[in-house]
């Protein structure tokens, strides 16, 4: 039997079956790539909450508190009490009470996690039994620290906070054996394209 485009049906069998043997074999390299993808994506959100956390205590003159709750959720909230907890008074107009922020829970197979026993949160401030980001009015935090993020592969990320005074959010990576590596590719990029622009615009003067 022949179709209308000239291929017989054992002709199209056969490529459909050569195509998904192709891709059954991609599947073990391509999971992998896809994992890093997601935790590089989730690495990156998290540093942008913390970024909006910070300019939202500059621009209201309120602590701004972010703290990660057990079931894996980033959590941020305007401490306008300034008791360091979250007790929004109600009936008040906004932003005359505590009012929350955001949420930005993990998506699955992410987790707050770092390797060969470190904290999973480093530094920060510590109250009770939880470390928090706290972002002051003048945009300093009250302690330097990190948010670390893991995925069930064995790559890890943070986003480190510091120094006190100018605490943005810095991407870091696990290099797999000793230390935490600075400016990770997703940083450095955007230096790279803007060597050739600067040297563009010095040879145009």
């Amino acid at each position: 039997m022949r179709s209308d485009n000239g291929f017989t049906l054992l002709e199209l069998v056969v490529a459909v079956v050569v195509l998904f043997i192709a891709l059954l074999a991609l599947v073990p390299a391509i999971g992998p790539t896809l994992a890093r993808v997601k935790l590089e994506g989730t690495t990156r959100q998290t540093s942008i909450f913390l970024a909006r956390a910070r300019m939202e205590a500059i621009k209201t003159g309120n602590p701004v508190v972010v703290r990660a709750d057990p079931a894996g959720t980033l959590v941020g909230f305007a401490d306008v009490n300034r008791d360091g907890q979250f007790n929004p008074t109600p009936g008040t107009p906004f932003r005359t009470t505590d009012y929350l922020l955001g949420r930005f829970p993990l998506p699955s197979r992410i987790l707050f996690a770092a390797p060969g026993g470190q904290p999973a949160l480093d530094g920060l401030t510590v109250q009770g039994s939880e470390r928090r980001a706290v972002f002051r009015p003048d945009g300093s935090i009250t302690d330097p620290g990190a948010f670390r993020l893991a995925d069930d592969r064995g790559h890890f990320r943070e986003v480190r906070m510091e120094p006190q005074v100018t605490p943005r959010p810095r991407i870091r990576y696990w290099n797999g054996s000793a230390f935490w590596r600075c400016c990770g590719a997703t940083l450095v990029r955007p230096s790279r394209w803007l060597r050739p622009m600067r040297a563009a615009a010095s040879s145009s003067r």
